[in-house]
């Protein structure tokens, strides 16, 4: 299953969550795109999985995601 997160802003409160939900997300082989600010933005505060990709807008989108997380 392909799955998109999208955000404006990391909160840095809740950044331990993000990382426990990216975390179980890659272990049971979900393939995560995350919104290309946000995913800059995880970077500098998490370890992110090396599986995640990026997309700019939702035109990115288009067929390549199964269900949308808006965090």
């Amino acid at each position: 299953m392909k799955v998109a997160l999208y955000s404006r802003q990391l909160n840095v409160r809740h950044a331990v969550f993000i990382q426990k939900l990216l975390l179980s997300l890659h272990r049971r082989g979900f393939e995560t795109l995350v919104h290309a600010p946000y995913y800059n933005q995880l970077r500098e505060h998490l370890e992110v999985p090396d599986s995640l990709s990026i997309f700019k807008s939702h035109l990115d989108l288009n067929g390549r995601a199964e269900c949308m997380f808006s965090l």
